[in-house]
């Protein structure tokens, strides 16, 4: 990984070239991805969210790590990958099905 690649980056090249992945785990991944980030995009302007949003950007320098929902918004990396991870849990089901 270079100084200018970013983790997200570098993960999803990896992905990208994984050509030995049978075609029913590639499908789960897609589909675990999408379920991610459509929940992450729903969640991302709730008052909770948003609430966390503002504490962070008080608290942290602007960063090269995105905010799912918020394209003006940097974060460093850990504090942008916390943000979205609690963003994609404000709606995410998966506890509570059988």
């Amino acid at each position: 990984m270079t100084n200018r690649e970013s983790p997200a980056r570098a993960l999803s090249a990896f992905a990208a070239s994984a050509s030995d992945i049978g075609g029913s785990v590639r499908a789960e991944a897609v589909r675990s991805l999408l379920n991610h980030f459509g929940c992450a995009i729903a969640g991302s302007r709730a008052p909770a969210t948003l609430d966390l949003l503002r504490v962070l950007r008080t608290q942290y320098a602007d960063g090269p790590g995105l905010v799912v929902g918020h394209p003006k918004v940097g974060l460093p990396w850990p504090e942008a990958a916390f943000m979205n991870a609690v963003s994609s849990n404000v709606h995410d089901f998966d506890d509570t099905h059988q």
